[in-house]
């Protein structure tokens, strides 16, 4: 889980990961290249990002939905709903955008839209975010059976997300001082133990640690690096 104040970068970490912004410092690399010498479709490919205002395209629900994986049967997309708790008809007409649907109910089609994709790696920017309370339990419900057996980064500040995380860390916008930190010298790569949080107290980090200890997690499925 990765939780800090407003513009200490959180967002700009996944647009990293996703090869949307590049670093101005050091270098993502995945299996040993240069993220931005990468096939980035290929990569993306195995990635379900849900992002913080997630803009839902297609006529239907149903369209919406399949849009993660477009040559997904009825069966699946209807599937994918269930597990989202989607509680809107998949024939729904959503609006410009998903004007249709309430702001709980797109955040779920774009949920179930991530699930559809069914990929290795998840990135979700505030999934939780602005949502009344209703929503937000029904998609940290629908998070805690989907993500097992997934690597996920997991940006937010809902104590109920951070619980379903292995690990949780802030991000700060300036270098933190290394004495304050509990696990400043995790090496890149190694797989920390998991921690169940009931009041979730994430480390304390600036922004290069942030993206080697994602990273670090991430490399366990995909091996990516940070130099």
């Amino acid at each position: 889980g990765l939780t800090g104040s407003s513009g200490a970068g959180k967002s700009t970490l996944i647009h990293l990961l996703l090869g949307m912004d590049q670093p101005t410092d050091g270098r993502i690399t995945v299996g040993g290249t240069d993220l931005r010498d990468c096939d980035l479709d290929a990569w993306r490919a195995g990635i379900a990002w849900l992002p913080q205002n997630p803009r839902l395209t297609g006529d239907t629900v149903t369209e919406a939905i399949r849009l993660g994986a477009p040559d997904a049967s009825d069966e699946d997309v209807a599937h994918a709903a269930r597990r989202a708790g989607l509680d809107v008809p998949l024939d729904t007409a959503i609006g410009e955008g998903g004007a249709a649907l309430s702001g709980g109910q797109a955040r779920r089609v774009a949920l179930a839209r991530a699930i559809l994709r069914d990929a290795p790696i998840v990135l979700l920017d505030e999934p939780t975010e602005h949502l009344d309370i209703a929503s937000e339990q029904a998609i940290t419900a629908a998070l805690r059976t989907w993500l097992p057996g997934r690597t996920a980064l997991v940006v937010t500040h809902r104590p109920a997300l951070l619980e379903l995380c292995d690990r949780n860390v802030r991000l700060d916008a300036s270098p933190p001082d290394p004495a304050a930190v509990g696990r400043f010298d995790t090496p890149v790569g190694t797989e920390p133990p998991a921690t169940a949080l009931a009041e979730p107290e994430p480390e304390r980090i600036g922004r290069r640690l942030a993206v080697a200890i994602v990273l670090g997690a991430v490399a366990a499925l995909c091996s990516v690096g940070l130099a």
